[in-house]
């Protein structure tokens, strides 16, 4: 019986562990920042409900801009629209994102994303996880469900 109960005890500690994924983040974003220019966004969400998939896009030559959401056709958008996402991207220090690849294959339930921005200077980020995530994730994704929400595009909603 005691045996048994250290087991238990190791895994839930095991799972603990795994959950929290060592140690405690800031759940404040970064400074504000001068934004840069973002010439594409695009991010894939994956979970249990419905994928969801939209691409921010500016043309540098001629600056129009444009959101595609969940397969849909292409639709302008105001200028104003890419200088809030150029906002987030700065505000939540997303180029530290660059590289990141996180994985916890032990949990059942939960997303899997994947990002890729190019900006207008040229730098790509990419970043890519299943049910990891790196700092400010669901700030970021908050962000931009809201805008596309205000554009009328609600992600899933098709």
């Amino acid at each position: 019986m005691n045996l048994l109960l250290r087991i238990l005890a190791f895994l839930g500690a095991l799972v603990a562990l795994l959950v929290t994924s060592g140690a405690p983040r800031n759940s404040e974003p970064a400074p504000p920042t001068e934004a840069a220019r973002v010439q594409s966004l695009w991010l894939y969400r994956a979970s249990d409900v419905r994928p969801t998939e939209y691409c921010f896009a500016r043309a540098l030559e001629t600056g129009a801009c444009s959101l595609c959401a969940d397969g849909g056709e292409p639709m302008a958008i105001d200028a104003e629209y890419m200088e809030r996402v150029d906002q987030i991207v700065a505000d939540y220090a997303i180029s530290e994102w660059n590289g990141f690849s996180g994985s916890r294959p032990y949990v059942l339930d939960g997303e899997m994303f994947s990002l890729e921005i190019v900006m207008a200077e040229g730098e790509e980020i990419h970043a890519s996880g299943n049910n990891s995530f790196p700092e400010h994730y669901l700030d970021v994704v908050g962000a931009l469900d809201e805008l596309i929400g205000e554009l009328g595009c609600a992600p899933g909603a098709q």
